[in-house]
């Protein structure tokens, strides 16, 4: 069982190493397709097992993802298996072209913005604090 499966698009790789890193020196697992997925396997069926075996789905919003068929599918179903979702915006969006191609369990939410302007270590903290946090027992 992971910690976090991250949704994201190829595109955006570099800052998917950069966060998985950082995850990492909190010992949190990470599942990542380009990782978890041995060759052969039936990749949705592998991604499906690793977003219900994960107890966090973090979603990297850029551009390229908002418009990825895949990274929608990713979403919908850790919505449809009510997993915890933490979208980060990695990419500003524009709200015309970009935004309504999100999955709508992710427009609702509250995003942690890591863009290049934001402070990566205080969104990071925001990132953690949301992982480690029990929403259900709080509210």
């Amino acid at each position: 069982m992971a910690d976090v499966f991250i949704s994201y698009a190829r595109e955006d790789k570099d800052f998917l190493g950069h966060l998985c890193d950082a995850l990492a020196e909190f010992n949190l697992d990470t599942w990542v397709d380009s990782e978890d997925i041995i060759p052969s396997d039936k990749w949705w069926e592998a991604v499906q097992a690793g977003i219900a075996g994960s107890d966090n789905f973090v979603f990297v919003i850029s551009p390229y993802s908002a418009h990825s068929e895949a990274c929608f599918n990713e979403a919908a179903y850790a919505d449809q298996i009510h997993k915890r979702m933490l979208p980060v915006v990695y990419c500003n969006i524009d709200d015309d072209a970009d935004l309504p191609h999100l999955h709508a369990t992710l427009r609702e939410r509250h995003w942690i913005f890591m863009r290049g302007e934001d402070d990566f270590n205080e969104a990071f903290q925001k990132l953690i604090d949301a992982i480690n946090t029990d929403l259900p027992y709080i509210k």
